[in-house]
């Protein structure tokens, strides 16, 4: 799945795939009527459980309000694909950060880990 397969709601324009895992894939799309970026969460498969657990995100994703995790902002299905809307966050991930420096001095590495610990918490 290259994100070419995949049919958007209307008033979505596809940009680019963000990431491809075993369950589905991420796309970056401009949302026409407010002209922002956005992520959708595609599945890749159609399976029950697959569907009742992309559903289970989706309601958590929706309860949670965090500066350090992604905005959701719809679930829907679409042309017979499961989606997940959320805000589009543009940066670097850790691996490609690692990949690039080979290390990452210590006061980033608190930082990084006061975020992620404050977003578990919630």
């Amino acid at each position: 799945m290259d994100g070419s397969d995949l049919i958007l709601p209307q008033g979505l324009e596809f940009v680019s795939v963000v990431a491809e895992g075993g369950f589905g894939v991420i796309i970056k799309a401009l949302q026409r009527s407010t002209n922002r970026y956005v992520a959708l969460k595609f599945l890749k498969d159609c399976d029950k459980g697959l569907q009742a657990r992309f559903r289970r995100e989706a309601r958590v994703l929706a309860k949670l309000s965090h500066p350090n995790i992604v905005q959701f902002i719809d679930f829907q299905k679409s042309n017979g694909q499961y989606f997940i809307l959320s805000e589009f966050v543009d940066g670097e991930d850790l691996d490609k950060l690692l990949a690039r420096s080979g290390t990452v001095p210590l006061a980033t590495v608190q930082q990084m880990g006061k975020g992620l610990l404050s977003a578990l918490h919630e």
